[in-house]
């Protein structure tokens, strides 16, 4: 009888150990999982912050190509009218 009743018991204690650590695994991975969803938010965070910065830069690039043109346009023009001789009027 004393056997059975420790049998008993060991599976007792075995079993609340068991329990035990899923939980403490369950709260270790709860805990990864919270990190990693602070991660990414910082991530999406930045990747918002770099796309504003890839827009300026974009619309940097239109206006200087923009008057890179409008200063070759006028060059052009200017020698056009030295080979000429005289005045030439550019229609846009």
């Amino acid at each position: 009888m004393l056997t059975q009743r420790s049998n008993i018991r060991y599976e007792e204690i075995y079993l609340r150990a068991k329990r035990l650590k899923e939980l403490v695994i369950d709260k270790t991975t709860q805990d990864q999982v919270n990190k990693f969803e602070l991660r990414v938010r910082e991530l999406e965070q930045e990747v918002t912050r770099q796309d504003s910065v890839i827009a300026d830069m974009a619309e940097e690039t239109k206006e200087a190509i923009r008057q890179l043109s409008f200063t070759i346009e006028l060059r052009l023009t200017f020698i056009k009218h030295k080979r000429h001789g005289g005045y030439t009027v550019i229609a846009s």
